[in-house]
C-alpha cells in the first residue's frame, strides 16, 4: 500500500517492495516496449560503450539496474506463490 506524508515540507512517498518491484518493472517495459529492445540487451550495450548514453537510456538503464537488484535482493523462501526444493540431502 502506497502512502504519502510529508516531511519537512518535502513529499515523502512509502512504498512495499512488492510495490516498488512493480513499480520499476512497469518502466522498465514502457521503454522495452517504446524500443522493441530487451533491457538486457541495452545494459550489455551501453556496459560497452556501444550505445550513445542519453539521459533517456541512462533513465532507462537505471530503472533496470533498480529492478534487478530489488529481484536479486528479495527473499521468496516460505512467500505465497513461490517455490522451493525439497532438501534430499540428509547427510
Amino acid at each position: 500500500m502506497t502512502t504519502a506524508k510529508t516531511a519537512n515540507k518535502i513529499p515523502v512517498r512509502y512504498m512495499s517492495l512488492a510495490e516498488m518491484i512493480e513499480e520499476q518493472r512497469r518502466i522498465v517495459e514502457k521503454y522495452e516496449q517504446s524500443y522493441d529492445m530487451l533491457s538486457a540487451e541495452l545494459a550489455d550495450l551501453v556496459d560497452r560503450d556501444a550505445i550513445e548514453p542519453t539521459i533517456e537510456v541512462m533513465t532507462w538503464y537505471q530503472a533496470y539496474d533498480v529492478l534487478q537488484f530489488l529481484i536479486a535482493t528479495t527473499p521468496t523462501t516460505g512467500t505465497r506463490g513461490t517455490i522451493t526444493e525439497a532438501s534430499t540431502n540428509f547427510g
